[in-house]
């Protein structure tokens, strides 16, 4: 399964990549599947991670998830 998103550094100021946790939640909204994806897992291979997230720009990322048996109908992410 591939999940895409969009990152927004919406700070006035350069920040580092944060890590993004993506946890996964079947109907009864018990956690299915979840992993932390590190910067360099989730960016593009022209993207600087070491250059930092600039004000107001937006990042494109994308998530590669192993699908879990149990089917998927929530997802929260995490960032830190």
């Amino acid at each position: 399964m591939q999940i895409a998103a969009a990152l927004v550094n919406s700070a006035n100021f350069l920040q580092a990549y944060p890590n993004v946790q993506c946890t996964l939640f079947n109907v009864n909204g018990q956690t299915i599947a979840a992993r932390i994806f590190e910067p360099r897992e989730y960016l593009t291979d022209d993207t600087s991670v070491s250059a930092g997230m600039s004000p107001e720009i937006e990042t494109q990322i994308q998530l590669d998830v192993l699908a879990p048996n149990e089917a998927a109908v929530s997802f929260e992410f995490k960032f830190f």
